[in-house]
């Protein structure tokens, strides 16, 4: 769900206005998205976690896009 236009649109964003609290979240699904009322709650939900989840790695000294482009054991790039 990170990605395609609202995605591009988040990258664009100044750091001062990306959303931080899940309300933010929830607003921005609503008025910039154009989302309904419950796929803005699912959109909120799943963003603030995220967000979470990057602050946790940034926090312990990780990167989100370090830690996803290493390889997986057992496969080999194509």
């Amino acid at each position: 769900m990170a990605s395609g236009a609202h995605g591009r649109r988040l990258e664009n964003m100044a750091d001062s206005t990306t959303p931080r609290a899940w309300n933010d979240w929830y607003r921005f699904a609503r008025d910039k998205l154009g989302l309904l009322h419950e796929e803005c709650i699912e959109y909120a939900n799943l963003r603030f976690v995220e967000e979470q989840n990057r602050a946790s790695l940034r926090a312990r000294g990780l990167d989100a896009p370090r830690a996803a482009s290493r390889a997986r054991p057992g496969l080999r790039p194509g």
